[in-house]
Protein backbone atom coordinates (compact mmCIF):
# COMPACT_ATOMS: atom_id res chain seq x y z
CA UNK A 1 0.00 0.00 0.00
CA UNK A 2 1.25 3.48 -0.89
CA UNK A 3 0.25 6.93 0.31
CA UNK A 4 -1.47 7.61 -3.03
CA UNK A 5 -5.24 8.05 -2.88
CA UNK A 6 -6.97 6.79 -6.00
CA UNK A 7 -10.27 8.30 -7.14
CA UNK A 8 -12.45 5.36 -8.12
CA UNK A 9 -14.91 6.21 -10.89
CA UNK A 10 -18.16 4.35 -11.32
CA UNK A 11 -17.90 2.08 -14.33
CA UNK A 12 -20.27 -0.59 -12.98
CA UNK A 13 -23.63 1.19 -12.98
CA UNK A 14 -25.60 3.18 -15.52
CA UNK A 15 -28.33 5.83 -15.32
CA UNK A 16 -30.94 3.18 -16.07
CA UNK A 17 -29.50 0.64 -13.58
CA UNK A 18 -27.79 2.80 -10.91
CA UNK A 19 -26.87 -0.19 -8.75
CA UNK A 20 -24.30 -2.94 -8.80
CA UNK A 21 -23.09 -5.63 -6.41
CA UNK A 22 -20.19 -8.08 -6.40
CA UNK A 23 -18.04 -10.07 -4.02
CA UNK A 24 -14.35 -9.26 -3.57
CA UNK A 25 -11.48 -11.35 -2.24
CA UNK A 26 -8.43 -9.65 -3.81
CA UNK A 27 -7.04 -6.43 -5.32
CA UNK A 28 -8.67 -4.25 -2.66
CA UNK A 29 -5.53 -2.87 -1.00
CA UNK A 30 -5.31 0.49 -2.81
CA UNK A 31 -6.35 3.54 -0.79
CA UNK A 32 -9.26 5.15 -2.62
CA UNK A 33 -12.41 7.25 -2.49
CA UNK A 34 -15.39 7.06 -4.83
CA UNK A 35 -17.72 8.99 -7.07
CA UNK A 36 -20.57 6.87 -5.66
CA UNK A 37 -21.98 5.64 -2.35
CA UNK A 38 -20.83 2.22 -1.24
CA UNK A 39 -22.05 -0.34 1.27
CA UNK A 40 -19.89 -3.35 1.98
CA UNK A 41 -20.01 -6.16 4.51
CA UNK A 42 -17.76 -9.05 5.42
CA UNK A 43 -19.02 -12.43 4.21
CA UNK A 44 -16.28 -14.57 5.71
CA UNK A 45 -12.87 -14.30 7.34
CA UNK A 46 -11.28 -11.19 8.83
CA UNK A 47 -9.02 -8.48 7.46
CA UNK A 48 -7.36 -5.20 8.39
CA UNK A 49 -9.12 -2.08 7.17
CA UNK A 50 -8.18 1.61 7.09
CA UNK A 51 -11.04 4.10 6.96
CA UNK A 52 -10.31 7.85 6.97
CA UNK A 53 -6.96 7.20 8.61
CA UNK A 54 -8.29 4.86 11.29
CA UNK A 55 -7.02 1.26 11.30
CA UNK A 56 -9.17 -1.64 12.51
CA UNK A 57 -9.87 -5.31 11.96
CA UNK A 58 -13.12 -6.36 10.30
CA UNK A 59 -14.79 -9.73 10.84
CA UNK A 60 -17.74 -11.64 9.41
CA UNK A 61 -21.00 -9.69 9.50
CA UNK A 62 -19.54 -6.20 9.94
CA UNK A 63 -21.11 -3.75 7.50
CA UNK A 64 -20.02 -0.26 6.46
CA UNK A 65 -21.86 2.66 4.86
CA UNK A 66 -19.43 4.87 2.92
CA UNK A 67 -19.86 8.38 1.51
CA UNK A 68 -18.04 9.29 -1.74
CA UNK A 69 -15.55 11.41 0.24
CA UNK A 70 -14.54 8.55 2.56
CA UNK A 71 -11.11 7.05 1.88
CA UNK A 72 -10.42 3.44 2.71
CA UNK A 73 -8.54 0.30 1.77
CA UNK A 74 -8.10 -3.27 2.99
CA UNK A 75 -4.79 -4.53 4.36
CA UNK A 76 -4.71 -7.72 2.36
CA UNK A 77 -1.71 -10.01 2.04
CA UNK A 78 -1.28 -13.00 -0.24
CA UNK A 79 -2.53 -15.44 2.41
CA UNK A 80 -5.72 -13.62 3.29
CA UNK A 81 -8.72 -15.03 1.45
CA UNK A 82 -11.49 -13.21 3.34
CA UNK A 83 -14.43 -12.07 1.24
CA UNK A 84 -16.63 -9.02 1.40
CA UNK A 85 -19.60 -7.93 -0.66
CA UNK A 86 -19.56 -4.52 -2.32
CA UNK A 87 -22.75 -2.63 -3.09
CA UNK A 88 -22.28 0.31 -5.48
CA UNK A 89 -25.07 2.92 -5.53
CA UNK A 90 -25.14 5.99 -7.74
CA UNK A 91 -25.43 9.25 -5.79
CA UNK A 92 -28.79 10.24 -7.31
CA UNK A 93 -30.28 6.81 -6.61
CA UNK A 94 -28.96 6.83 -3.04
CA UNK A 95 -30.58 10.22 -2.45
CA UNK A 96 -33.88 8.95 -3.86
CA UNK A 97 -33.83 5.93 -1.56
CA UNK A 98 -33.12 8.10 1.49
CA UNK A 99 -35.85 10.58 0.57
CA UNK A 100 -38.34 7.74 0.13
CA UNK A 101 -37.70 6.65 3.73
CA UNK A 102 -37.30 10.05 5.42
CA UNK A 103 -36.70 13.55 3.96
CA UNK A 104 -33.98 14.14 6.59
CA UNK A 105 -32.15 10.84 6.20
CA UNK A 106 -29.81 11.88 3.38
CA UNK A 107 -28.73 15.13 5.06
CA UNK A 108 -28.17 13.33 8.36
CA UNK A 109 -26.07 10.68 6.65
CA UNK A 110 -23.82 12.91 4.57
CA UNK A 111 -23.29 15.30 7.51
CA UNK A 112 -21.94 12.43 9.64
CA UNK A 113 -24.78 12.42 12.18
CA UNK A 114 -25.54 8.74 11.59
CA UNK A 115 -23.54 5.61 12.28
CA UNK A 116 -21.42 4.20 9.49
CA UNK A 117 -20.68 0.76 10.92
CA UNK A 118 -22.96 -2.03 12.14
CA UNK A 119 -22.84 -5.77 12.74
CA UNK A 120 -25.26 -8.06 10.94
CA UNK A 121 -26.51 -11.14 12.72
CA UNK A 122 -25.96 -14.48 11.01
CA UNK A 123 -29.60 -14.44 9.90
CA UNK A 124 -29.37 -10.87 8.55
CA UNK A 125 -26.18 -11.77 6.72
CA UNK A 126 -27.83 -14.83 5.21
CA UNK A 127 -30.85 -12.82 4.02
CA UNK A 128 -28.69 -10.05 2.55
CA UNK A 129 -26.52 -12.55 0.71
CA UNK A 130 -29.56 -14.33 -0.66
CA UNK A 131 -31.09 -11.11 -1.97
CA UNK A 132 -27.89 -9.55 -3.30
CA UNK A 133 -26.83 -12.88 -4.80
CA UNK A 134 -30.14 -12.90 -6.67
CA UNK A 135 -29.39 -9.42 -8.06
CA UNK A 136 -25.90 -10.54 -9.13
CA UNK A 137 -27.49 -13.29 -11.16
CA UNK A 138 -29.98 -10.89 -12.70
CA UNK A 139 -27.20 -8.46 -13.60
CA UNK A 140 -25.36 -11.30 -15.36
CA UNK A 141 -28.30 -12.95 -17.12
CA UNK A 142 -31.15 -10.44 -17.27
CA UNK A 143 -29.33 -7.15 -17.80
CA UNK A 144 -32.01 -5.91 -20.17
CA UNK A 145 -34.76 -6.58 -17.61
CA UNK A 146 -34.13 -3.28 -15.85
CA UNK A 147 -37.46 -3.13 -14.02
CA UNK A 148 -36.90 -6.48 -12.36
CA UNK A 149 -33.34 -5.60 -11.37
CA UNK A 150 -34.43 -2.25 -9.95
CA UNK A 151 -37.27 -3.80 -7.97
CA UNK A 152 -34.83 -6.14 -6.23
CA UNK A 153 -32.23 -3.37 -5.82
CA UNK A 154 -34.70 -1.00 -4.17
CA UNK A 155 -35.93 -3.70 -1.82
CA UNK A 156 -32.47 -4.72 -0.58
CA UNK A 157 -31.20 -1.13 -0.33
CA UNK A 158 -34.20 -0.08 1.72
CA UNK A 159 -33.60 -3.05 4.01
CA UNK A 160 -29.97 -2.02 4.54
CA UNK A 161 -30.83 1.66 5.01
CA UNK A 162 -33.29 0.72 7.75
CA UNK A 163 -30.20 -0.05 9.85
CA UNK A 164 -29.56 3.70 9.77
CA UNK A 165 -33.18 4.53 10.64
CA UNK A 166 -33.27 2.07 13.55
CA UNK A 167 -29.93 3.37 14.80
CA UNK A 168 -31.13 6.98 14.75
CA UNK A 169 -34.36 6.04 16.53
CA UNK A 170 -32.45 4.13 19.20
CA UNK A 171 -30.07 7.06 19.65
CA UNK A 172 -33.02 9.44 20.06
CA UNK A 173 -34.63 7.12 22.61
CA UNK A 174 -31.38 6.89 24.55
CA UNK A 175 -31.06 10.67 24.46
CA UNK A 176 -34.66 11.08 25.63
CA UNK A 177 -34.09 8.69 28.53
CA UNK A 178 -30.90 10.51 29.47
CA UNK A 179 -32.53 13.93 29.16
CA UNK A 180 -35.51 12.90 31.29
CA UNK A 181 -33.11 11.63 33.94
CA UNK A 182 -31.38 14.99 33.87
CA UNK A 183 -34.66 16.85 34.38
CA UNK A 184 -35.57 14.56 37.28
CA UNK A 185 -32.21 15.29 38.82
CA UNK A 186 -33.30 18.92 39.28
CA UNK A 187 -36.12 17.70 41.53
CA UNK A 188 -33.58 16.47 44.09
CA UNK A 189 -33.58 18.99 46.94
CA UNK A 190 -29.82 18.59 47.28
CA UNK A 191 -29.30 20.13 43.84
CA UNK A 192 -30.71 23.44 45.09
CA UNK A 193 -27.84 23.77 47.56
CA UNK A 194 -25.03 21.95 45.76
CA UNK A 195 -25.65 23.37 42.30
CA UNK A 196 -24.84 22.13 38.82
CA UNK A 197 -21.85 20.00 39.81
CA UNK A 198 -24.22 17.85 41.85
CA UNK A 199 -26.86 17.79 39.10
CA UNK A 200 -24.42 16.67 36.40
CA UNK A 201 -22.41 14.21 38.47
CA UNK A 202 -24.11 10.98 37.26
CA UNK A 203 -23.78 11.81 33.55
CA UNK A 204 -20.76 10.87 31.46
CA UNK A 205 -21.42 13.40 28.67
CA UNK A 206 -19.17 16.44 28.55
CA UNK A 207 -20.38 19.63 30.19
CA UNK A 208 -20.40 21.35 26.79
CA UNK A 209 -22.57 18.62 25.25
CA UNK A 210 -25.09 18.71 28.10
CA UNK A 211 -25.30 22.51 27.91
CA UNK A 212 -25.88 22.40 24.16
CA UNK A 213 -28.56 19.68 24.29
CA UNK A 214 -30.31 21.34 27.22
CA UNK A 215 -30.43 24.72 25.49
CA UNK A 216 -31.69 23.11 22.26
CA UNK A 217 -34.46 21.28 24.08
CA UNK A 218 -35.63 23.90 26.58
CA UNK A 219 -34.42 27.24 25.25
CA UNK A 220 -32.84 27.81 28.66
CA UNK A 221 -29.36 27.43 30.07
CA UNK A 222 -28.70 24.96 32.87
CA UNK A 223 -28.08 27.85 35.26
CA UNK A 224 -31.36 29.54 34.32
CA UNK A 225 -33.26 26.30 34.86
CA UNK A 226 -31.59 25.65 38.21
CA UNK A 227 -32.46 29.17 39.35
CA UNK A 228 -36.03 28.60 38.19
CA UNK A 229 -36.26 25.47 40.36
CA UNK A 230 -34.70 27.35 43.28
CA UNK A 231 -37.19 30.19 43.00
CA UNK A 232 -40.15 27.82 42.68
CA UNK A 233 -38.94 26.14 45.87
CA UNK A 234 -38.50 29.53 47.54
CA UNK A 235 -42.05 30.61 46.65
CA UNK A 236 -43.39 27.34 48.03
CA UNK A 237 -41.47 27.79 51.30
CA UNK A 238 -42.60 31.41 51.66
CA UNK A 239 -46.20 30.35 51.26
CA UNK A 240 -46.29 27.21 53.37
CA UNK A 241 -43.66 27.60 56.11
CA UNK A 242 -42.64 30.09 58.80
CA UNK A 243 -38.99 29.97 57.74
CA UNK A 244 -37.16 33.26 57.49
CA UNK A 245 -36.21 34.61 54.09
CA UNK A 246 -32.54 34.08 54.93
CA UNK A 247 -33.20 30.41 55.80
CA UNK A 248 -35.05 29.91 52.52
CA UNK A 249 -32.28 31.67 50.62
CA UNK A 250 -29.69 29.33 52.14
CA UNK A 251 -31.88 26.28 51.32
CA UNK A 252 -31.79 27.43 47.73
CA UNK A 253 -28.02 27.58 47.69
CA UNK A 254 -27.95 31.38 47.55
CA UNK A 255 -25.79 32.76 50.34
CA UNK A 256 -26.24 36.40 49.34
CA UNK A 257 -29.60 37.71 50.54
CA UNK A 258 -29.40 40.73 48.24
CA UNK A 259 -28.82 38.49 45.22
CA UNK A 260 -31.68 36.22 46.32
CA UNK A 261 -34.01 39.23 46.57
CA UNK A 262 -32.87 40.37 43.13
CA UNK A 263 -33.49 37.10 41.27
CA UNK A 264 -36.73 36.46 43.16
CA UNK A 265 -38.09 39.85 42.12
CA UNK A 266 -37.05 39.19 38.51
CA UNK A 267 -39.09 35.99 38.62
CA UNK A 268 -42.18 37.09 40.56
CA UNK A 269 -42.16 40.87 40.23
CA UNK A 270 -41.92 41.48 43.98
CA UNK A 271 -39.38 40.86 46.73
CA UNK A 272 -39.71 37.72 48.89
CA UNK A 273 -41.01 39.71 51.85
CA UNK A 274 -43.61 41.45 49.69
CA UNK A 275 -44.56 38.11 48.14
CA UNK A 276 -45.23 36.61 51.58
CA UNK A 277 -47.07 39.72 52.80
CA UNK A 278 -49.42 39.61 49.83
CA UNK A 279 -50.23 35.99 50.54
CA UNK A 280 -50.96 36.69 54.18
CA UNK A 281 -53.21 39.67 53.51
CA UNK A 282 -55.04 37.86 50.74
CA UNK A 283 -56.70 35.52 53.20
CA UNK A 284 -58.05 35.61 56.73
CA UNK A 285 -55.19 33.53 58.07
CA UNK A 286 -51.61 32.89 56.88
CA UNK A 287 -51.57 29.96 54.49
CA UNK A 288 -49.25 28.10 56.84
CA UNK A 289 -51.51 28.48 59.92
CA UNK A 290 -53.44 25.55 61.27
CA UNK A 291 -57.18 25.84 60.81
CA UNK A 292 -59.44 24.07 63.28
CA UNK A 293 -63.13 23.58 62.87
CA UNK A 294 -65.83 22.55 65.27
CA UNK A 295 -67.88 19.58 64.21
Amino acid sequence: MTNTIWHLNDWLTSPSVPFYTKTTDNQDDAMHDHTFFEIFYMIEGSIGHIINGKCETLSKGEIYFLKPSDTHCFLRDANNRSRHRDVVIRAVFFRQLCDFIDPNLYADFVSGKLRYKFTLSDKELEISEERLGKISQLLATERKNENLIMAHAKAVCLQLLMLQVDSRENAQNVQSEWFNSLLNRFNDAECLVSGLDYVLKPFFYSHEHICRVFKDRTGMTLTDYLNLKRLDHAADQLAYTKKSILEISMECGVSSLSYFNKIFKERYGVTPSRFRKRLFTASELPVWSEITTNV
